[in-house]
C-alpha cells in the first residue's frame, strides 16, 4: 500500500504540465496541501456506506430496580470509537444474558438523533452518546453497526485508524484509484487551473463504486 505522499507526487507528476510539479519530499508541513488531502477524505467518508469502515458494537448495559427510571448515558469513546455515524439503513438488536435477541428494529432519524423504541426500550443515539431512556431490568447487550470515521492507517503506530492525515507516512484506507481522482482536480482547482475534466471523471467514477455498493 503506498502512503499519501507517494500518492501524492504520483498525482502531481500526471499533471506536471498543467501546474509546474516538481514533487514533494513532505507535505505534512504543508497545511494547504494537508487540507487538499484531508478534503478528499472526508468527502469520500460521507459519499458512501463503504464496506471496511462498517463496523459493529455490542455494548452491555445493566439495569436495576433502584435505577430503572433513570436515564443512562453512554459515550462511545467508552467502547473503542468516538462517534456514531449512521448507515443508510441502521438496525439495533437487543439480546439478554443468554444471547436470545429479545428487540430489534429500525433507527428512526430525528433531528440530531436517531431513536429506537418498542413496549420495552427507548434508546436515543448522538453523535458522541447514546440514551437509555427505558429498558427492563438485568443485563443485556445492545449491538448495532455504525461507520467508522478513519480515513487513514498510521503506519508509524502499528497501522492504527486515525480520521484525519497528519503524517507522510499515513496510507489511506480507501481505494488509490478513487484518491488519485479526489486529489488530481482539487490539486488543479488549488493552483487555480480548470479543473472541470478531472472533476467530472472523479464524480463519475465514485458514482459507479456508490451503485456497486
Amino acid at each position: 500500500m503506498k502512503n499519501i505522499l507517494e500518492i501524492f507526487n504520483e498525482v502531481g507528476f500526471e499533471i506536471a504540465d498543467k501546474i509546474d510539479f516538481k514533487g514533494y519530499k513532505t507535505i505534512e508541513n504543508e497545511p494547504e496541501l494537508i487540507h487538499i488531502v484531508n478534503d478528499t477524505m472526508i468527502h469520500l467518508l460521507s459519499s458512501h456506506d463503504w464496506l471496511d469502515l462498517i463496523k459493529v458494537a455490542s455494548i452491555p448495559i445493566t439495569c436495576s430496580e433502584l435505577d430503572k427510571d433513570i436515564i443512562h448515558a453512554y459515550r462511545y469513546s467508552t467502547y473503542g470509537f468516538n462517534v456514531f455515524k449512521p448507515l443508510t439503513n441502521n438496525f439495533i438488536y437487543i439480546r439478554n444474558a443468554q444471547g436470545k435477541c429479545i428487540s430489534s428494529g429500525k433507527l428512526i432519524k430525528a433531528l440530531n438523533e436517531y431513536i429506537y423504541c418498542d413496549d420495552g426500550f427507548e434508546i436515543n443515539f448522538y453523535y458522541d452518546k447514546f440514551l437509555v431512556k427505558k429498558s427492563p431490568t438485568g443485563l443485556y447487550y445492545i449491538d448495532f453497526m455504525y461507520l467508522s470515521s478513519a480515513v487513514v492507517y498510521d503506519a508509524q503506530n502499528g497501522y492504527e485508524e486515525k480520521s484525519n492525515i497528519e503524517n507522510d507516512t499515513d496510507i489511506p484506507v480507501f481505494d488509490e484509484y478513487i484518491v488519485k481522482l479526489g486529489l488530481k482536480w482539487r490539486l488543479l482547482k488549488h493552483f487555480n487551473k480548470d479543473y472541470n475534466t478531472e472533476y467530472n471523471e472523479y464524480i463519475q467514477i465514485l458514482n459507479k463504486i456508490i451503485e456497486r455498493g
